[in-house]
């Protein structure tokens, strides 16, 4: 059977002062998270917001245990860049 797992995580950036900064921001994170993971990763709300993002991921598979497995890694990643 099918199984997903669908994240949202937000982020506060206090020292951003525009949308194009912002954007570069998250730009690195999506390319980075594509490049470890091949996972593509949206901003999903607060996008005329230069200090907050939105955003959102799903993974989908068979083994519930690796679908966790792979979400906890992405949190991770996400930590280690210093945004979770």
């Amino acid at each position: 059977s099918m199984k997903v797992l669908m994240a949202k995580v937000e982020f506060f950036f206090p020292f951003v002062h525009s949308l194009k900064e912002k954007r570069q921001i998250l730009r690195k994170v999506k390319d980075r998270l594509f490049a470890n993971f091949h996972v593509t990763i949206h901003e999903v709300s607060h996008q005329d917001k230069w200090q907050r993002a939105l955003l959102g991921f799903a993974l989908v598979g068979n083994d519930a245990t690796k679908l966790s497995s792979v979400g906890d890694k992405i949190l991770d990643t996400l930590v280690d860049l210093g945004l979770g």
